[in-house]
């Protein structure tokens, strides 16, 4: 039995926080077991610049520049949505960059981006995932971000409510992948790029910039801004005899121009010779001049990019790729970017555009050995997994694994000082995952998949990128039966149970835990895991009498191991199934035995949360003088580390415990307090506090 609040509502309706001993790090979450290490959170919301940086060699396309303008001038009440497209290379891109830098000092308060390409898995992008990225660009901790996509757009759409701002899509395919990123303000502009027309954004009153190849005259335009007046004689007919080698396309005029750079004393007329005596279509021609003219090392390296299996690098990958150190990998990214092979998208940060990249492929394919390509593909796979496996060990040092550890004479290295550290290359890498998983899986390498997964098990479970969560998940799968490895199957099995618990698919979490559990027969700690999990899928869907009996065994079998903190989270756990199930005082004995193991672990962040359940469990049994304590001490704790849900949470019910005792005032700063929590990370449940405000005037 749960305790009412003064407006009738639960105290399950606030923050709910659950953990995992399989995990061994406390999570803070809202609805459902979500993994969370909680930093400080800054006083207000941060305005995010995510913008790539605005190309360096842009011909002024002053009618489309124009359209974008009056789109937003005119965008009436709600945001403004402009749709650029046109055929690949023909600059979208360019021109999107260029001019989201030209007003971006108008939508001064966030500049969100998000480049679809980068994260299409299986034809399809995660938008939930880029959902939760913006939020977290927006100051939300990972504790206020719900995990479905109707709840995340929600919230978004909250946060961003009188918000001045910029959001670039880039790359988009289809209408689905927009709508949700939409925000609701008026000062809103929203800016997508894709080679269709995305016509029900267009129905919806969208706005539509068509990006052509270049004209004669804007193709003249850009050689003079690369190679110089001197150079580009005005309505020669070389300008359009090279224009229409290049297609009119930005992308390969700019590759002919670098080639002219290089070659002072050479003419447009030379080079459109070139280009004619090449046996080719006209683009791939440009491409295979540009190829042509790389040094042999340099060449090795861009046939390399095609094997690559994300389509953005930095001097590290790039050097795993290639067998080189940082410094020469930087070099050659430099020089290749010089060459308008690469494009620069950030710092340390280079992107292969999607036609170069084929190109590369198809020139590794013809060159190279298929024992070269392998080696190369081998030297990928193999650096990624030991990196992800550092990272695993810098935000969780001491979890179960099953997988022996890599990388430790990675080349070249790379360190994680701290677990945001391993964080922020996860993220920036997170595009990668999947394909290399893929790759691995399919080239025969499937213990360096399953091993993958197990490795981005604390990433995917506290930044809920669920798409790729359970697209890699289910490679690895396939792959640890293809080793036969019935506990690595187990393994993964189970982590993507906890998916399906997240996303409320509970039949098939259920499947995958049954199955696991008969897979992982006679390994104690990964079985005592299962139980867990499966604990907890039935206090999420409700089971409270089969839950207890689950985390009952887990938490036996892991006091028989010596899992000191494991078993603390089981009495946690077992307290909230004791608790929902209406059982107060059965809560209590398990909520007490948890608290007193908190000193053996050094955990504030779990004993604040241990005392917001406890205090429920008290109150229902009449113990307010207790009660109170434990939610001063939890408001004491969770201010201390910052906790800004779990503040709120302690100082919602000690409020209404303090009404209860006659205290209006002392409720009234609690409540304001927790009220203000909510405010600052974009919560909807201020609206609820801020009612309970009212209602004490």
């Amino acid at each position: 039995m749960e305790v009412p609040l003064s407006d009738g509502s639960s105290p399950s309706a606030g923050p709910r926080n659950w953990f995992s001993g399989e995990a061994h790090v406390s999570v803070q979450a809202r609805d459902i077991g979500v993994l969370s290490l909680i930093v400080p959170h800054p006083d207000g919301l941060p305005s995010p610049r995510q913008l790539p940086p605005s190309p360096k060699q842009f011909v002024n396309r002053a009618v489309e520049m124009a359209a974008l303008d009056d789109l937003v001038e005119h965008r009436g009440l709600g945001p403004a949505v402009a749709v650029i497209t046109g055929m690949p290379g023909v600059g979208k891109s360019a021109i999107g960059r260029y001019w989201a830098h030209t007003v971006g000092a108008t939508f001064d308060e966030a500049h969100l981006y998000a480049n679809f390409g980068d994260l299409r898995v299986g034809g399809g992008v995660g938008v939930s995932d880029v959902l939760g990225g913006f939020l977290r660009a927006l100051g939300l901790p990972d504790a206020a971000i719900p995990p479905g996509l109707a709840e995340r757009t929600a919230l978004y759409r909250s946060a961003t409510a009188e918000m001045r701002m910029l959001v670039f899509l880039d790359d988009v395919a289809h209408d689905a992948e927009v709508r949700p990123l939409i925000p609701s303000s008026s000062g809103a502009v929203v800016v997508v790029t894709s080679q269709g027309y995305l016509e029900e954004l267009i129905v919806d009153g969208a706005g539509v910039v068509e990006m052509l190849p270049l004209s004669p005259d804007h193709a003249e335009l850009l050689l003079i801004e690369m190679i110089g007046p001197a150079r580009v004689v005005a309505g020669s007919p070389d300008v359009q005899a090279l224009r229409d080698h290049c297609g009119g396309l930005p992308l390969a005029l700019r590759m002919c121009a670098a080639w002219l750079v290089r070659r002072p004393s050479r003419t447009i007329a030379d080079l459109n010779a070139t280009l004619d005596d090449r046996d080719a279509e006209p683009i791939v021609g440009i491409f295979d001049m540009a190829y042509g003219e790389l040094p042999d090392d340099l060449a090795g390296r861009y046939r390399d990019l095609g094997l690559l299996p994300s389509s953005v690098l930095s001097p590290e990958s790039a050097g795993a790729l290639w067998g080189s150190s940082e410094r020469d990998a930087l070099r050659c990214l430099e020089e290749l970017a010089e060459r308008h092979l690469l494009d620069v998208v950030g710092d340390r940060r280079y992107r292969i555009h999607g036609l170069v990249r084929a190109h590369a492929r198809r020139r590794a394919l013809l060159e190279d050995t298929s024992a070269r390509i392998e080696t190369v593909t081998r030297r990928v796979v193999t650096w990624y997994l030991a990196a992800t496996m550092r990272a695993d060990r810098a935000i969780l040092p001491d979890r179960l694994r099953l997988a022996a550890p890599r990388g430790e004479a990675m080349h070249p290295p790379l360190r994680f000082d701290s677990a945001a550290d391993a964080f922020g290359w996860l993220e920036e890498e997170r595009p990668t995952f999947v394909a290399v998983i893929e790759e691995a899986h399919r080239r025969g390498w499937h213990e360096d998949a399953w091993a993958m997964c197990e490795a981005l098990w604390p990433f995917l479970f506290n930044r809920k990128h669920h798409v790729d969560w359970v697209a890699t998940h289910r490679i690895g799968i396939e792959a640890a039966a293809a080793c036969e490895d019935p506990y690595a199957q187990a393994r993964v099995r189970m982590q993507l149970a906890r998916a399906s618990i997240e996303l409320g698919q509970y039949e098939e979490a259920e499947e995958e835990l049954t199955e696991a559990a008969r897979l992982a027969a006679g390994h104690e700690a990964l079985s005592g895991s299962i139980m867990e999990f499966t604990g907890i899928l039935c206090t999420e869907s409700g089971r409270h009498v089969d839950a207890v009996q689950w985390l009952e065994r887990s938490r036996d079998l892991y006091t028989r191991l010596g899992g000191r903190r494991a078993v603390l989270l089981q009495e946690f756990h077992l307290g909230r199934a004791h608790l929902r199930a209406g059982n107060p005082s059965q809560a209590i004995g398990s909520l007490e035995a948890a608290l007193g193991a908190v000193d053996t672990v050094d955990d504030r962040i779990t004993a604040s949360q241990i005392m917001i359940d406890l205090a429920r469990a008290l109150l229902a049994e009449g113990s307010v003088r207790t009660a109170r304590d434990h939610l001063e001490e939890a408001v004491r704790l969770a201010r201390a580390v910052p906790l800004p849900f779990d503040e709120a949470t302690a100082g919602v019910l000690l409020g209404q415990v303090l009404i209860d005792q006659g205290d209006g005032a002392g409720a009234r700063r609690c409540w304001q307090r927790a009220h203000d929590l909510l405010v600052a990370v974009g919560s909807p449940d201020a609206d609820a506090v801020r009612a309970r405000l009212a209602q004490i005037g």
